[in-house]
This record gives structure tokens, sequence and C-alpha cells, in this order.
């Protein structure tokens, strides 16, 4: 392609997605590779299957509208086929470039509300009744993505993926073609992202996803001991700033039995925001939608008068005084009945302790850890710290303890393992988050054993 004509591209892409906001995970995207089994009939009436791969392949401008090139590969045993279709996406749809008309081949806004529409039905082959008939979220390898079941033949949808049969028919293909194609995987520059089976992970509960478990209610509170210092931060009251109503916090100043005006904290979904007293810029402590693989930065900043310090989160790099971490993994926890979502975090950086007595460097410990509706294991304003091992933390409800630090280490729960694609080991056997079989449990980080995931401090 031309300097110009990415430019082009370029320029009507940021113009459509300024004009209506995406509200699905992408389907289309450079590096993304679909692989199927094709099972097909031959002239004398065989009964054959072949590999078949679908992949992204550059772009072009079509009537004056940015496309993706989609290509095909059918590995018939008389020789390969290719073919090659037009598509783009926009607010959830996914359309393709026919002859004289546009197709709309997938919307992941539908739901057991909204029928389905002439032209989605005749984009390929589906009986006029077939209806949605249910949707849910799957949670897979670190990505939460909007499913869509419907009423005919097992057939769904999985937003980022496409449908169970091929991307290029959502519906299956039309009985006379003599073929069909199953889904068998789903890749993003050579990392799996979606696998067959996936399409029939255990559907993610409301509480965990679709309505976050509150973290800001009035009595609750946060009690964090460091060597041989604590401190409280606890809720009470709500204040307007910005036109907006945040949450009260007091805290007190390392031991001290007063407690004075800390700040303001609010919760836009699941991300928490906090702003320290007479400072007028509100900081990003927590995001829980976060996925495995994503990057941030962790900063601190010292407050006047002696108060301990806020930590906070960024997108992007802070000059000087960003320290990088990424997300390692995420999956839930169970604490006293109830589920909550887990998210680990680790240093991109090595960084070492001060020399001790005997005169050696100790390593930092490099992982972080949140949880929903608690914070980080350093307290509520701590979103990035690392806490020493003899760090203690109580997280208290009207003075009834419902959390406590030991808890940010338990074993994950079966279900949340198989939910992300990761594998599920026999009793004894260890493996890594990549599904390798380990001859020992590692001296620092994540494993699994016995279907349960473990860090070592």
């Amino acid at each position: 392609m031309s300097t110009l004509t990415k430019l082009t591209f370029s320029l009507l892409l940021i113009s459509i997605t300024a004009e209506k906001a995406v509200a699905s995970e992408t389907l289309l995207q450079e590096g993304k590779v679909w692989n199927y089994v094709l099972h097909y009939v031959t002239q004398d009436f065989q009964f054959m299957t072949c590999e078949s791969q679908t992949w992204i392949d550059g772009d072009t401008i079509i009537d004056g509208r940015p496309c993706y090139r989609v290509c095909t590969t059918d590995c018939y045993e008389s020789g390969a086929e290719q073919s090659v279709r037009y598509m783009y996406e926009e607010e959830g749809r996914v359309y393709q470039m026919a002859s004289h008309s546009t197709i709309i081949l997938y919307d992941f806004s539908l739901d057991e509300t909204t029928g389905l529409t002439d032209d989605i039905l005749h984009s390929g082959w589906c009986p006029e009744d077939c209806q949605v008939s249910k949707t849910d979220t799957v949670f897979v390898k670190g990505h939460y993505r909007k499913r869509i079941h419907f009423s005919w033949a097992d057939w769904c949808w999985v937003e980022g993926i496409g449908s169970t049969a091929n991307l290029n028919q959502p519906f299956g293909n039309p009985v006379s073609d003599g073929k069909r194609y199953e889904f068998v995987s789903c890749y993003m520059d050579g990392a799996c992202l979606f696998e067959k089976d996936d399409f029939n992970a255990p559907g993610v509960t409301d509480g965990i996803h679709n309505s976050y478990l509150p973290m800001l209610q009035d009595g609750k509170k946060w009690v964090t001991t460091i060597d041989t210092y604590s401190y409280t931060h606890y809720i009470e009251g709500d204040t307007l700033i910005g036109g907006n109503t945040w949450k009260k916090v007091y805290a007190n100043n390392y031991d001290q039995p007063v407690f004075s005006y800390y700040g303001a904290i609010r919760q836009e979904g699941e991300m928490v925001y906090g702003i320290a007293a007479e400072q007028d810029e509100p900081l990003l402590l927590y995001d829980f939608g976060l996925n495995v693989g994503d990057i941030l930065y962790w900063v601190e900043k010292q407050l006047p008068g002696g108060k301990p310090k806020i930590y906070y989160i960024s997108k992007s790099a802070v000059l000087g005084v960003g320290h990088k971490i990424t997300v390692e993994d995420i999956d839930t926890i169970q604490v006293n009945g109830q589920e909550l979502r887990r998210i680990t975090l680790k240093s991109m950086y090595i960084i070492k302790a001060p020399p001790t007595s005997s005169g050696s460097a100790t390593a930092f410990n490099p992982y972080y850890v949140w949880v929903e509706g608690i914070g980080c294991e350093g307290g509520l304003f701590v979103s990035g710290r690392k806490i020493k091992d003899d760090c203690e933390l109580y997280c208290m409800m009207n003075d009834s303890v419902i959390f406590e630090y030991e808890d940010f280490h338990l074993p994950g729960v079966t279900d949340g393992i198989q939910k992300y694609g990761q594998a599920v080991s026999q009793e004894g056997e260890i493996y890594d988050l990549q599904g390798r079989r380990l001859q020992a449990a590692p001296a620092k980080g994540l494993y699994i054993r016995g279907g349960k995931k473990y860090l070592v401090r």
C-alpha cells in the first residue's frame, strides 16, 4: 500500500471512530488468524476433511471506505483454493463488501429482546425462525467476551472471535454447498486467543463482571500494619467535588489516635479514583477491567503534613517516577462464601532492597495483588505498592473482619483456571501458566498444581 493510501485509510478510520464508538471487542485486526477443519463431499460422494485457515492480510479502500482484506485458504486433497473478501467493522457490527451491496455478517449488540433482521438472516444459511436465545459473558485467557447463543443448531458467536462455524459464514454454509467448517482456534500475533472448547466455557456470573463488586461503602475500614507501625483508612459520608459525589476518607498518621480528613474516593464502573486532601487532581487507583498482558505504571506521591503517601496508577509512562508493571494473571478466589476477582501484577524491573546487616541485598517480591471490593495488599490508597512479608491488613465492614492479608494469596478456584484455558493438572503435577510441566515448584512466582494456582512470594 502506498504512503498516500495508508494516510487516507488512517484518516478515514479516525473519522469513523470519532463519530461512533465501538461497543464490542474488535473482531478484525491485523495479525489475527482463524484455523478450521473443513468437512466436504467430493464429486464421487466421498466424505473428506481438510485444513482451512482465514487471516487478515492488510487493508485497502473500497468506495471511499477503509476495509480489511480477509483471506481464506482451503487445503483440499486436490489442491489449495484461496478466496479474498473485504470487510469492515463499526459499532459492534461486521460488514462484508459484496459486488453490488454490503452484507451484515455479525451484530454483537444483539440480545434476547432484539430479533435477527432480514439483512443478517440473508448473510448466510439461516432458518427464518432462528433467534437469539441467550447472551452472557465468557472469560477466556484473560479477556471478557460477550457470547450470543442462537435457538438453532447450537450456534453461537463470541465477540472478537466470530462464530462456531466460519468467520465468513456466521451461520454456516448452505447445505447445497456440500461443506461445513468447524472452528479450531483463533490466534493473534502467534498467541492463542480462543479454542473450540472455549465456546462452551461456563458463563461468568454477573457478580464478577457485569456488576462489579462495590469497594466504597460507609462503615468500611482498612487497617494496615508494616514493620512496627500501622495506619487506618475508613469511609464516612459524602462530599461534592466537581459536580460529582465522592466518598470521604479519614486516616490517622502512623499509630496516632487522631483521625483527620485524608481525601475522597469515587468509583466509576470498574475504575476507582482518589483525590487527596488539599489536592485537586483525581488519580486512578484501581482498574478492575484490566486484561492479562496490559501494561501500566505505578507512581507514588508524597502528601503534605506527614500523611501516608498516596500510590496511584497511570496508563502511560510518568517521566522519572513511573514504575512499569504488567498484568500477569487474573483469577477468582473464594472468601467467606463470596467469589472475588483477583488481579496479579508483576514488576517489569528488578529492584533490590538496601544491604542487610550481613552485607547482602535482598530482592523485593515483584508481585502485586488486587482483589475487587477490597483493594491492594497495602490498603485502600496503595494500589501498586510492594508490601513486605510481615505486612498485615484487615478489611472490616461495620467492625466485622471481611478480608485478611492471607486471603490475597488463597489458591484460585478451579473453575477460574478452566475459564482461562490454562492447564488443569493431576494431583502432584506442577505446571506454569502456559501449561508447561515443571519438575518442581518455582522459587518465586505463579504455578498450577492440582487444578489450583499458587503464588510463591
